[in-house]
């Protein structure tokens, strides 16, 4: 394994005597800039002016950075594995976790919550950790998102609790706790994060019912739940999970077949006013042989995603995970989809032990914060 240290001022190789002797400017240093993996644009900014201003063109305009997808053990003694889609990288990095185990059943935010505190981080390499009370419910598998400032915790509560379906809310800039009206009826046997697929935007929460398609809405501000809408475009969608809502769009990823027998994987993107759904791809046939386990069974799948870019995964342990990402039509006509197979750096970690799978977005401002507080990426080798 190699250490990429993201403070090192020289990391293309050279000095300053160099680099007069041999000048790179304008859009022969864009492109070069281009093909450097994405750790390394970090020390490149800081060559000089010309530099900086050569390594943001080149990430606006010829190599953006993508969401990268991260992978927390549940325990925080053990690293965290990232994965960067533009360099095509696997990376460890040390966990910041103060307390274990680490869950998250929405992509935007990791947390920890035990009998005494709430604790939850927001920034993707969770540099910085906000410890507040706990719910005053108590629960085991709760679904926990983030809705703009309010942090909403509903279902998974313990045996002995008189409501299964209890909802609280935390303010965040208060930091106080409100108790809202319970989650709808029909979720009572399947109200823990197990069973439930969940997304956010600023206003609102979605939860999916994954073997059913059956999807409702919470809106915290005003305390209240809508729907059922049917996600289950046919009857052999036998499983969906839900992906990120931008635009007023919500990415929606469906299992086709059975278990034993997966036919096929869908992507639709769902109007989150009209609830209308269109395909808009399917995945190849190797890729989904890729997502099987040892098995050959698919027996669920996850979903996190970010600025159109996703990833699926078979929570259950798979060789591969699949990246999409949605690409507008020459002229504005529709969208398409590009699938991309990369392999599943977790291997038995994602059998024997839970995964906390998230996709986040990193850009050099992230990378200066991760350098500012001594965080080194170690590139996993192969």
């Amino acid at each position: 394994m190699s250490i990429l240290n993201v403070n090192d001022p020289q990391p293309l190789g050279g000095g300053e005597e160099e680099i007069e002797c041999c000048p790179l400017h304008g859009d022969v240093l864009e492109i070069a800039l281009s093909r450097v993996p994405f750790l390394d644009l970090l020390p490149a900014s800081r060559v000089s002016h010309s530099w900086h201003r050569a390594v943001s063109s080149s990430l606006l305009h010829l190599s953006p950075a993508k969401p990268w997808l991260l992978l927390h053990p549940s325990s925080s003694r053990s690293p965290t594995l990232a994965y960067d889609p533009r360099s095509h990288l696997w990376m460890h990095l040390p966990s910041s976790a103060p307390l274990s185990p680490v869950r998250s059943s929405h992509p935007r935010i990791l947390y920890s919550l035990t009998p005494s505190s709430l604790s939850f981080s927001q920034d993707p390499f969770n540099l910085s950790w906000h410890r507040l009370s706990p719910p005053k419910v108590w629960r085991v598998d709760p679904v926990v998102a983030l809705v703009g400032s309010r942090v909403v915790v509903a279902g998974g509560t313990c045996d002995f609790e008189d409501d299964p379906l209890a909802v609280e809310v935390l303010d965040v800039n208060s930091a106080k706790w409100t108790s809202c009206g319970s989650m709808p009826a029909l979720l009572k046997g399947s109200s823990s994060a197990m069973w439930l697929s969940v997304t956010a935007d600023d206003d609102r929460m979605y939860v999916a019912e994954r073997s059913s398609g059956r999807t409702y809405t919470y809106r915290p501000e005003a305390g209240e739940w809508s729907g059922p809408h049917d996600l289950r475009t046919a009857p052999d969608v036998f499983q969906v999970a839900l992906g990120c809502v931008e635009g007023g769009t919500m990415a929606v990823v469906g299992l086709i077949g059975e278990a034993e027998e997966v036919r096929g994987v869908k992507l639709w993107e769902v109007q989150v006013d009209s609830w209308e759904m269109r395909e808009i791809g399917e995945m190849e046939n190797e890729m989904v042989e890729g997502l099987k386990d040892k098995s050959g069974c698919i027996w669920s799948i996850g979903v996190c995603g970010s600025r159109g870019t996703g990833y699926v995964y078979n929570p259950s342990g798979s060789e591969g995970v699949v990246r999409w990402e949605t690409v507008i039509r020459c002229g504005g006509r529709g969208k398409v989809v590009k699938w991309e197979m990369a392999r599943n750096a977790a291997g038995e970690a994602a059998v024997t032990g839970r995964i906390v799978w998230r996709c986040v977005d990193v850009g050099i401002n992230e990378l200066e914060k991760a350098a500012a507080c001594g965080r080194n990426f170690m590139v996993a080798d192969g």
